[in-house]
């Protein structure tokens, strides 16, 4: 569902490991219950949080006493139209950190600098088919910290939606029918993704209404 944010948030849990994503310092992203409510309206998106769930089982076999935690940033807006249409434009970016301790930097009884490291890294994702924009690495009292960034990436999407209850359901034009949960929480807009098994929150993207 919500298959305009699905492709980057797939792409990184794919690449980054297990981690945590950053949500919103303590507010309401990925704390709110699908509520329904009003949903017409022009949104500002604010905030987007994902579930650390999406990243567990995936290890980083090369340095297994290596730390990851991801961070999302999206902005963008959303329409939902009293004629039933809607058009959403998102713009998302994260940025993958790894703390590498010594262990991990050293071979054959050297030890690499957090610099050589970051030349080794920046030399690898020059590669055509490299995810990552780029990559910085310091120094840190065990070892190094290195964070990869990516490009943002803007998805967009049109068509027609209906709501009932909590559901908003869309039909994009060219595409195949979706649908997710949300809530409308005074001028707040919820848009919320589900674990189909546990019925958990994977996902919420924060909207404010213009």
């Amino acid at each position: 569902m919500w298959a305009w944010w699905l492709l980057v948030v797939v792409g990184a849990s794919l690449l980054a490991g297990c981690g945590n994503s950053d949500d919103d310092g303590g507010g309401t992203c990925g704390k709110v219950s699908a509520c329904g409510g009003d949903i017409v309206g022009n949104w500002a998106i604010q905030d987007f949080c994902v579930d650390d769930s999406l990243f567990a089982g995936v290890d980083d076999s090369s340095c297994p006493e290596s730390t990851q935690s991801v961070s999302f940033e999206a902005s963008g807006s959303a329409a939902f139209n009293a004629d039933l249409t809607y058009a959403v434009s998102l713009v998302q970016s994260f940025s993958v950190k790894y703390g590498f301790p010594r262990s991990c930097l050293t071979s054959g009884g050297v030890t690499l600098t957090c610099e050589q490291l970051e030349d080794g890294i920046q030399n690898q994702i020059s590669m055509p088919d490299s995810p990552f924009a780029g990559a910085t690495c310091g120094s840190t009292s065990g070892g190094c910290s290195c964070t990869f960034d990516t490009p943002p990436v803007t998805t967009s999407e049109s068509g027609t939606y209906t709501t009932s209850g909590s559901t908003v359901s869309t039909m994009p034009m060219g595409g195949s029918a979706d649908s997710g949960e949300y809530c409308v929480d005074g001028g707040t807009l919820h848009l919320i993704a589900r674990d189909p098994q546990n019925g958990a929150t994977t996902a919420d993207i924060v909207a404010i209404k213009q």
